[in-house]
């Protein structure tokens, strides 16, 4: 998928992330180890901590709801 966004409330699988490309991923890091099914070669993994991602994401889970 390229140029998408995509919220995964839950755990990840193995190659988490696999095949996006500018595109952004906003994932529940349940167990922690959402890193290691990551190749972090190809992906920055950031924690949610600016205004404008905290926005964006309540917005995209709000309209699901």
């Amino acid at each position: 998928m390229s140029r998408g966004t995509v919220v995964i409330p839950g755990e990840t699988g193995r190659n988490f992330a696999a095949e996006r490309s500018e595109s952004i991923s906003y994932a529940l890091n349940v167990d922690g180890n959402v890193d290691l099914r990551c190749n972090l070669d190809l992906v920055d993994l950031e924690n949610v901590e600016e205004e404008d991602d905290v926005m964006t994401l309540k917005m995209i889970i709000q309209q699901h709801q």
